[in-house]
């Protein structure tokens, strides 16, 4: 289990490495709030695990009550939608800028309806990043750690267990490692 039952929030700008975070918590053993409504793709083979319910927490976060203990996936755009009620402890990825543009480019070269200028795109994940400090100061119960998303296919032993440390728990690393797929890992910075 998690420390004090913290809800666990795995966080980061898109294409930063969060749901292969979350497949790497599944693996330790964590329950994962999920609702598979975005199906996996060429994008995610495994998956997106997101949670439909958590884009729309400001409305409605009754079923955050029974969270504690599990993890869920959330943008670094909609954590300042978490209610100030719970005690969270969150994961936050943190990708190279240009790994995640690159990212990024490739699923929207894909989607024809969606027009997107790569610079506009820069700074507002700029902008998202600078607000997560902020967050913290806001909201004592929240707890966050950042995790580089490269240190998982570089040392995966060194940084998984720093990972268990955070969240308290007695992961199988060796389970944990085995989510790890440097074939998914596409767009690498030099």
């Amino acid at each position: 289990m998690s420390i004090a039952k913290d809800i666990i929030i795995v966080s980061g700008l898109r294409r930063s490495g969060t749901a292969m975070m979350m497949q790497i918590l599944r693996a330790a053993g964590i329950e994962l709030i999920t609702d598979n409504r975005l199906e996996a793709d060429k994008h995610n083979p495994n998956g997106y695990f997101e949670y439909e319910k958590a884009k729309y927490m400001r409305e409605n976060f009754d079923w955050l009550w029974a969270a504690g203990g599990s993890a869920m996936k959330i943008n670094a755009a909609l954590l300042k939608e978490l209610p100030i009620h719970f005690p969270y402890r969150i994961v936050f990825m943190q990708r190279d800028m240009d790994e995640i543009m690159m990212s990024q480019q490739s699923m929207i070269a894909h989607q024809p309806d969606v027009a997107t200028e790569v610079d506009m795109v820069r700074q507002v994940n700029q902008m998202i990043l600078g607000t997560i400090d902020g967050l913290v100061l806001k909201n004592p119960l929240m707890k966050v750690k950042d995790f580089k998303h490269r240190d998982f296919f570089e040392r995966p032993d060194e940084v998984l267990p720093k990972l268990c440390k955070y969240l308290g728990i007695d992961g199988n690393i060796a389970e944990m490692k085995k989510v790890i797929d440097s074939e998914l890992y596409k767009h690498r910075a030099k």
